[in-house]
């Protein structure tokens, strides 16, 4: 008698990709000197540049990354930020990895917000991560010098800000929770008058807001088993199951 062979082959089926729109978990500004006691954790808007007095400002922006499922391969990733008040002239804004953790803090700064208001316990500042606790190692954020993405801004609008830096952190982020601690923006800081002010997370304009649109593959499901047979296994079953 010929042998019945049979096999089991496991087919992991694939998974189209998936797209999800996050919102900023954390957002505020950094007063440069000789502001670094002021803050503005809980604003309208977040500031990134220098301004005429020739004060720098840069933003700190951060994503809750955890409705990706995990171990889910990142294939694109996307930050919409809106001016609502920026210079004529075309200006490069950049996104670089923040590397140590911050607070937003609860001070809301008065008017325009450009000058911010005195900082209160748990604010982030030019000089602490979290005023009353930890500082940074640099004064004015710690922060890959590697840009992740780079746009021009010129006056108010949208700026869009994308690319394989971009994907890279939040692959990063995704694999190791830890290490999210968003990003930090700047405008070219050589020269004055380059600040824009820019919509934040609490902003009424609820459209305005800053979003990031990741783009994933999740992971594929547990193979499927399919069993295989050999003719003269598959000629033995049909005769077992039809006489």
């Amino acid at each position: 008698m010929k042998p019945l062979f049979t096999a089991f082959l496991f087919l992991s089926l694939p998974l189209s990709g998936a797209t999800v729109i996050l919102s900023p978990s954390a957002d505020a500004t950094l007063y440069g000197p000789p502001s670094e006691a002021i803050a503005d954790g809980a604003g309208d808007w977040f500031f990134a540049g220098v301004n005429a007095d020739g004060n720098i400002r840069r933003a700190l922006l951060e994503f809750d990354t955890s409705l990706i499922p995990a171990g889910s391969v990142i294939s694109a990733v996307e930050l919409r930020l809106v001016v609502d008040r920026g210079r004529l002239f075309p200006s490069p804004l950049t996104a670089q990895r923040v590397t140590a953790s911050w607070n937003e803090g609860i001070t809301n700064a008065s008017g325009r917000e450009g000058q911010g208001s005195p900082a209160q316990g748990g604010d982030v500042t030019w000089a602490f991560r979290e005023l009353g606790g930890s500082a940074w190692s640099t004064p004015g954020g710690d922060f890959a010098p590697a840009e992740s993405a780079a746009a021009q801004v010129t006056g108010a609008g949208v700026v869009t800000l994308s690319g394989p830096g971009l994907v890279s952190d939040v692959q990063l982020w995704l694999a190791d929770p830890s290490q999210n601690h968003g990003w930090i923006i700047r405008v070219v800081e050589y020269l004055t008058q380059t600040a824009n002010r820019i919509i934040s997370r609490t902003n009424p304009l609820a459209g305005s807001r800053p979003q990031l649109t990741v783009t994933y593959s999740p992971v594929p499901e547990p193979g499927i088993p399919i069993l295989l047979l050999t003719a003269a296994g598959f000629s033995a079953f049909r005769r077992q199951r039809f006489p």
